[in-house]
C-alpha cells in the first residue's frame, strides 16, 4: 500500500481486510478508485473488495487481476 504525489495528482494505497474493513488511503468520498488483486480464482474477495469501497461512497472504476488461474 503507498500514498504520494506524481505530477499534481495524489496517488491514494488501500487494502481491503478479510472483516470488509479497509485500511489505508482512500480518496474523498465520490472519487474513483482501481482495485488491484494479485491472485484471481473464484473472484470472491475481489467482489468483498468492490462491496466495501462502494459502501464507504467511493466509485470503482478499474479492476485489474494480475494473474487468473482460470
Amino acid at each position: 500500500v503507498m500514498s504520494g504525489k506524481e505530477g499534481s495528482y495524489p496517488i491514494f494505497g488501500f487494502e481491503v481486510l478479510d472483516n470488509n474493513e479497509i485500511k489505508g488511503y482512500l480518496p474523498p468520498a465520490g472519487g474513483s478508485v482501481a482495485i488491484v488483486d494479485d491472485v484471481l480464482t473464484t473472484g470472491g474477495s475481489l467482489l468483498k473488495a468492490i462491496e466495501a469501497v462502494e459502501a464507504s461512497g467511493r466509485r470503482v472504476e478499474k479492476v485489474i487481476p494480475l494473474l487468473d488461474r482460470q
